[in-house]
């Protein structure tokens, strides 16, 4: 099956944070589905701004997420675990274009 080019734009969390989950548990695609199972039961999404813009980079037009993502820790979260996403989230970036220096992230606590 050939991947598509196509781009998932969300603020569901399981996509958001998927490379991050990736790093921080160390496993890899195919093992994840526990562990977005459990970031769907801890993170909840908030009302988001969410907005789409087009660069170009290296010769081609890009579409891009921008906006504010908020998310509530919920009573079940394993909160050591989601301080550990976010740390990776701030100091690497999230989605798949975070080498780029697409996909900054600042942590806000309410």
């Amino acid at each position: 099956m050939e991947k598509s080019r196509r781009k998932m734009f969300t603020n569901d969390p399981a996509v958001v944070f998927f490379v991050n989950v990736m790093e921080v548990t160390g496993l890899p695609r195919e093992k994840l589905c526990i562990t977005w199972e459990k970031l769907g039961e801890w993170l909840w999404p908030e009302p988001s701004l969410l907005d789409y813009i087009q660069v170009t980079y290296a010769g081609k037009v890009v579409t891009g997420m921008t906006g504010k993502l908020r998310y509530s820790l919920t009573e079940c979260a394993d909160r050591d675990s989601v301080k550990k996403l976010l740390e990776n989230a701030v100091s690497r970036g999230i989605g798949t274009s975070r080498r780029n220096g697409f996909g900054r992230v600042e942590v806000r606590v309410r």
